[in-house]
């Protein structure tokens, strides 16, 4: 039976919300969570992430998940204003110490939240 442990993103301070405060892509975004270090199938975090927008004006995020490559990232279209938190990083599994970033189009206009379920198989 699995087991999972619900902690706090790395990257953020208390479980407060991040702002993304890189507009530039490729690695150097706002840390968002480093996974844990294992690297066996059986141990991985799962990733849970929602978005904020604090403007009026639509912004896109870019997230990466360890690396720059073009299957390492996706690029979200996140409303503006009042649209409410919206869920960007669904559960997907990270693991062998790989990072996950964010940057957006505006700086320090999203804020991203949520948690990691460290699941041990």
């Amino acid at each position: 039976m699995p087991t999972y442990q619900k902690q706090a993103l790395s990257g953020s301070t208390d479980g407060r919300p991040i702002p993304i405060t890189v507009t530039t892509p490729g690695g150097t975004g706002t840390l968002i969570h480093t996974a844990t270090s294992a690297s066996a199938e059986n141990e991985y975090d799962e990733i849970w992430v929602w978005a904020t927008n604090i403007d009026e004006t639509a912004v896109e995020l870019g997230v990466e998940f360890g690396g720059v490559a073009d299957g390492d990232h996706i690029h979200i279209n996140v409303p503006g204003l009042g649209a409410g938190p919206l869920l960007v990083i669904p559960g997907i599994p990270l693991q062998n110490g790989l990072v996950c970033r964010a940057t957006a189009s505006v700086a320090s206009d999203v804020n991203v939240f949520g948690y990691i379920n460290r699941v041990i198989t």
